[in-house]
């Protein structure tokens, strides 16, 4: 009788500590699958998302210049400051305008979420888009000091604003964390859907 109690008595204890073994286990998987959740929603909330809006929003706002203060012959041809054809007077405080009022607002923006959230980015060096937007903006903080001290002989930046890199890239990077998203969450990793 002493054998069967102590067999039960072992089964018993075995699947106690099986039982506490899977609960374990299982709450780790739990656990991480949370933070991967979190950090994605993270990246989505305060990096790609806005990041993504925002580009969207620059692009919307230069064709819309370009369209009210281009010509119809020069639209959409990617530069507005040609050495070859500058602007007229007008145009040119159109450009002041835009660029000081709507421009520099939406790179600002983009360059503070680049350089306080790239902690949030998937890759581990920066995206040269990324690194061109920071530049391109840093270097035109001097001309826009230049036009407040009534300075118009500069009115483009010493780099280039990387329009079409950038929106691909956060179209691209976007879409990317959204899928992972889906799929952390149970969905079958299409946004779309």
């Amino acid at each position: 009788m002493n054998w069967e109690i102590a067999v039960t008595l072992a089964i018993t204890i075995f699947l106690a500590f099986a039982g506490y073994i899977a609960t374990y286990v299982n709450n780790q998987k739990n656990a991480q699958r949370k933070a991967q959740i979190d950090r994605v929603n993270e990246q989505l909330k305060e990096f790609y998302g806005p990041l993504h809006s925002l580009g969207l929003a620059s692009e919307s706002a230069w064709v819309s210049f370009q369209y009210t203060h281009k010509p119809a012959g020069h639209r959409l041809s990617g530069e507005f400051w040609a050495p070859s054809e500058p602007p007229s007077v007008e145009e040119g405080e159109a450009w002041r305008l835009w660029m000081k009022t709507v421009f520099m607002p939406l790179n600002l923006r983009m360059v503070e979420i680049v350089t306080t959230r790239a902690d949030l980015m998937e890759e581990t060096v920066l995206p040269n888009c990324l690194g061109q937007l920071t530049a391109h903006v840093y270097s035109y903080a001097a001309v826009l000091k230049a036009w407040e001290q009534g300075d118009y002989s500069r009115h483009t930046a010493v780099s280039n604003f990387p329009g079409p890199e950038l929106l691909s890239y956060s179209q691209e990077m976007y879409k990317k964390i959204k899928e992972k998203q889906a799929t952390l969450l149970g969905g079958n990793g299409d946004p779309n859907k």
